[in-house]
């Protein structure tokens, strides 16, 4: 059974961001896709203040399982009454295009409006 849970070892969370080659600080979270206890993917984010930041996500090839990772980030994000997101670079953009996620691809802004509806961009995968 698939899982998609934050990763609460601050360790593990530092190794991987370190194998993706992204700056690891406190503010740094993970949440792992697990499929019968094997990580199948993850996403690196952080929150400053009241904007997330979406870092890093694998596999950026599987966009099912990417636009599960990504919604249940921005799930995160509205949970901590956060109604803003970015990408940065070493994210997979041309894949959150796609699935939709893009508000405004120049400044590499993310809607919040896609986790509240059905996922309707898997349909075109």
């Amino acid at each position: 059974m698939l899982e998609i849970i934050i990763e609460k070892d601050k360790n593990k969370t530092a190794e991987y961001y370190k194998q993706s080659g992204v700056e690891y600080n406190n503010d740094c979270e993970m949440l792992k896709a697990e499929d019968k206890g094997e990580i199948i993917g993850f996403c690196l984010f952080r929150q400053e203040k009241d904007i997330f930041y979406l870092l890093y996500a694998q596999p950026s090839d599987d966009l099912m399982l990417l636009d599960g990772l990504v919604r249940s980030m921005l799930h995160i994000a509205s949970q901590r009454l956060i109604g803003e997101a970015y990408y940065v670079s070493s994210a997979p953009g041309e894949q959150l295009k796609k699935l939709g996620f893009i508000e405004d691809f120049n400044n590499k802004k993310l809607k919040m409006l896609p986790l509240l509806g059905n996922c309707e961009n898997c349909k075109n995968i």
